[in-house]
Protein backbone atom coordinates (compact mmCIF):
# COMPACT_ATOMS: atom_id res chain seq x y z
CA UNK A 1 0.00 0.00 0.00
CA UNK A 2 1.48 3.38 -1.03
CA UNK A 3 2.20 5.58 2.09
CA UNK A 4 -0.10 8.84 1.00
CA UNK A 5 -3.25 6.90 0.48
CA UNK A 6 -4.88 5.91 4.08
CA UNK A 7 -4.95 2.74 5.58
CA UNK A 8 -7.49 0.70 4.74
CA UNK A 9 -8.45 -2.20 6.73
CA UNK A 10 -11.68 -4.45 6.85
CA UNK A 11 -11.88 -4.64 10.13
CA UNK A 12 -14.77 -2.96 12.49
CA UNK A 13 -14.75 -1.40 15.40
CA UNK A 14 -17.19 0.08 17.32
CA UNK A 15 -19.41 0.09 13.86
CA UNK A 16 -17.26 2.35 12.31
CA UNK A 17 -14.54 1.28 9.49
CA UNK A 18 -11.26 1.77 10.74
CA UNK A 19 -10.30 3.36 7.47
CA UNK A 20 -13.07 6.08 8.58
CA UNK A 21 -11.53 6.86 12.24
CA UNK A 22 -7.88 7.52 10.08
CA UNK A 23 -9.63 9.95 7.75
CA UNK A 24 -11.54 11.79 10.71
CA UNK A 25 -9.84 15.41 11.90
CA UNK A 26 -8.89 15.46 15.18
CA UNK A 27 -7.01 17.61 17.49
CA UNK A 28 -6.62 18.47 20.91
CA UNK A 29 -9.68 19.59 22.76
CA UNK A 30 -10.01 23.37 22.95
CA UNK A 31 -10.06 23.29 27.43
CA UNK A 32 -6.42 21.34 26.94
CA UNK A 33 -3.65 23.20 26.53
CA UNK A 34 -0.10 22.75 25.54
CA UNK A 35 2.65 24.56 27.46
CA UNK A 36 6.52 24.18 27.72
CA UNK A 37 7.86 25.27 31.50
CA UNK A 38 11.08 24.86 32.58
CA UNK A 39 12.20 23.01 29.89
CA UNK A 40 9.71 20.61 30.37
CA UNK A 41 6.63 20.48 28.07
CA UNK A 42 2.83 19.20 29.41
CA UNK A 43 -0.23 18.81 28.89
CA UNK A 44 -2.68 20.59 30.91
CA UNK A 45 -6.63 20.43 31.51
CA UNK A 46 -8.68 23.49 32.15
CA UNK A 47 -12.40 24.11 32.21
CA UNK A 48 -14.34 20.71 32.06
CA UNK A 49 -11.35 18.78 30.43
CA UNK A 50 -10.17 18.81 34.68
CA UNK A 51 -13.39 16.66 35.41
CA UNK A 52 -12.54 14.07 32.41
CA UNK A 53 -8.36 14.10 32.08
CA UNK A 54 -5.42 13.68 34.07
CA UNK A 55 -5.10 17.66 35.18
CA UNK A 56 -1.10 17.54 34.13
CA UNK A 57 0.97 15.16 32.51
CA UNK A 58 4.37 16.07 31.06
CA UNK A 59 5.17 14.41 27.65
CA UNK A 60 8.82 13.68 26.28
CA UNK A 61 9.71 15.56 23.24
CA UNK A 62 8.56 13.40 20.24
CA UNK A 63 5.05 13.58 22.10
CA UNK A 64 5.25 17.35 22.50
CA UNK A 65 5.89 17.59 18.20
CA UNK A 66 2.99 15.48 18.07
CA UNK A 67 0.88 17.49 20.16
CA UNK A 68 2.06 19.99 18.75
CA UNK A 69 0.83 19.05 14.97
CA UNK A 70 -2.66 18.52 16.97
CA UNK A 71 -3.27 21.90 18.15
CA UNK A 72 -4.90 22.09 14.84
CA UNK A 73 -7.30 19.76 13.04
CA UNK A 74 -5.61 17.11 11.13
CA UNK A 75 -6.19 13.40 10.58
CA UNK A 76 -3.79 10.52 11.83
CA UNK A 77 -2.78 10.42 8.04
CA UNK A 78 -1.56 14.32 8.49
CA UNK A 79 0.24 13.58 11.60
CA UNK A 80 2.27 10.77 10.27
CA UNK A 81 3.48 12.81 7.27
CA UNK A 82 3.91 15.55 9.29
CA UNK A 83 5.92 13.40 11.67
CA UNK A 84 8.01 11.86 8.76
CA UNK A 85 9.16 15.13 7.36
CA UNK A 86 10.19 16.32 10.71
CA UNK A 87 12.01 13.39 11.52
CA UNK A 88 13.08 12.63 8.25
CA UNK A 89 11.52 9.27 8.56
CA UNK A 90 9.21 6.63 6.69
CA UNK A 91 5.49 7.07 7.28
CA UNK A 92 5.44 3.24 7.25
CA UNK A 93 7.65 2.70 10.55
CA UNK A 94 6.08 5.88 12.22
CA UNK A 95 2.31 4.74 11.47
CA UNK A 96 1.65 1.97 14.28
CA UNK A 97 3.32 4.18 16.76
CA UNK A 98 1.09 7.11 15.89
CA UNK A 99 -1.65 5.54 15.75
CA UNK A 100 -1.07 4.24 19.15
CA UNK A 101 -0.43 7.59 20.39
CA UNK A 102 -3.67 8.71 19.07
CA UNK A 103 -5.86 5.88 20.55
CA UNK A 104 -4.26 6.74 23.76
CA UNK A 105 -4.97 10.37 23.70
CA UNK A 106 -8.65 9.58 22.37
CA UNK A 107 -8.86 7.21 25.35
CA UNK A 108 -7.98 9.67 27.85
CA UNK A 109 -9.94 12.38 26.24
CA UNK A 110 -7.18 14.41 25.19
CA UNK A 111 -8.37 14.44 21.73
CA UNK A 112 -11.64 16.10 19.62
CA UNK A 113 -13.28 15.00 16.50
CA UNK A 114 -13.70 17.96 14.42
CA UNK A 115 -16.58 18.47 11.82
CA UNK A 116 -15.46 20.57 9.03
Amino acid sequence: MPWTEPAVRERRSSHICVAELDMKKIRLRQDVVLRTVAGETMLIAVRDAVRECVPLRVVNKTAAIYLKELEKPCTEEDLVLAAAKIFDADPEVLRSDIRAFVRELRSEKYLEEVTC
